[in-house]
């Protein structure tokens, strides 16, 4: 009984616990221990390997990375932002900067903060479409531009002109390196020329044409020897001469020139004339080629059209459907058009 009363009382590394309930041999010499016998420098609480006497992050989570002070990433913040490292998409933050859940800061881009300019194509096919971005503000953009076959990306402090576009419906969003949350996106549409269209129709009743216009805002127009330019949508011409050279062309010289030329033929005619069911055109022997026909009231109004063939400088047209009255027939070959005035009985 005596003997196991010493060994009650041993207390070999002097912390105050004696050895049968000093569950930590060898506390050093005038350290604190708690009631088992352990010094802060014995203990690792959170066990992530660094003692507690040396551990500024008590209560890592199980399992996660430490550095010597025993500090996870998810319990530093290295720029004092309020956003632990690990959750951090923004390292560095300025001191005072208001940032959001990933750590970055918040920045106010308004509506109006840029401006896009869309250059259209010149002509029809080409490349020449251009989109113009201007930022009130300066921060690291990027413009993604994506559609029409293509998808890139333009890196921008302050403007940026995107450049050798086709004509087409695109796609440009707008994002802000220092606002990973932020996109502004919006459709942006090429529009490229309309074909230069040129229609002539025939007015018998004042022996005059009109040509109607489309595909441009300015009309260069030559009749014979006279040229003058034009906004206007329809012209009316007087036919003063047995032959008419019509030519048209834009501002635009790849949207072609339009040639046509109007003759009311001496030596061609028509017989009979008037005609009851049939009419022969006859417009010489140097004619064996195919022809558009195409026969007009006197007010002008599109009647019939159709293609044929002329054969030894002759074409038949058949008329049984047609009501009595005046007629004008147009005879197209190339680009040239005979005009022949015909009376229906």
């Amino acid at each position: 009984m005596r003997t196991v009363a010493l060994l009650h009382n041993l207390d070999d590394d002097n912390d105050g616990v004696s050895n049968n309930l000093d569950q930590c041999a060898n506390t050093p010499s005038g350290a604190s221990v708690n009631s088992n016998g352990c010094a802060q420098s014995q203990l690792d609480s959170d066990k992530d390997g660094v003692k507690n006497n040396n551990d500024l992050c008590p209560n890592t989570p199980s399992g996660q990375s430490v550095n010597a002070n025993g500090c996870a990433q998810s319990q530093l913040d290295n720029d004092n932002d309020g956003v632990p490292n690990d959750s951090d998409q923004c390292p560095n933050t300025p001191s005072g900067s208001n940032v959001d859940i990933q750590g970055c800061t918040i920045i106010s881009i308004p509506n109006t903060n840029f401006q896009i300019a869309i250059t259209s194509v010149n002509c029809n096919g080409g490349n020449t479409g251009t989109i113009s971005i201007v930022a009130a503000s300066s921060y690291n953009y990027m413009a993604i531009l994506t559609g029409n076959s293509i998808s890139n990306s333009f890196s921008f402090t302050d403007n940026l002109n995107i450049n050798t576009l086709s004509a087409g419906t695109y796609e440009l969003c707008l994002t802000v390196a220092e606002s990973p949350n932020y996109e502004n996106c919006s459709t942006i549409i090429i529009s490229e020329p309309e074909l230069l269209a040129v229609q002539i129709e025939l007015n018998g009743s004042d022996n005059s044409i009109d040509i109607f216009l489309s595909g441009a805002e300015n009309y260069m127009i030559s009749i014979n020897k006279i040229s003058f330019t034009t906004q206007e949508k329809k012209v009316t011409i007087p036919l003063v001469n047995n032959r008419t050279n019509i030519k048209v062309n834009t501002d635009l010289p790849c949207q072609g020139v339009y040639k046509e030329t109007i003759v009311f033929p001496n030596n061609g005619f028509v017989y009979p004339n008037p005609f009851e069911n049939e009419i022969t055109i006859f417009l010489g022997d140097d004619y064996n080629q195919n022809a558009e026909i195409s026969l007009f009231t006197n007010a002008g109004d599109l009647v019939d059209t159709q293609n044929t063939t002329i054969q030894n400088g002759q074409i038949t047209y058949y008329t049984e459907v047609l009501s009595s009255g005046l007629y004008y027939l147009r005879i197209g070959i190339g680009e040239e058009n005979m005009i022949f005035k015909v009376l229906k009985k």
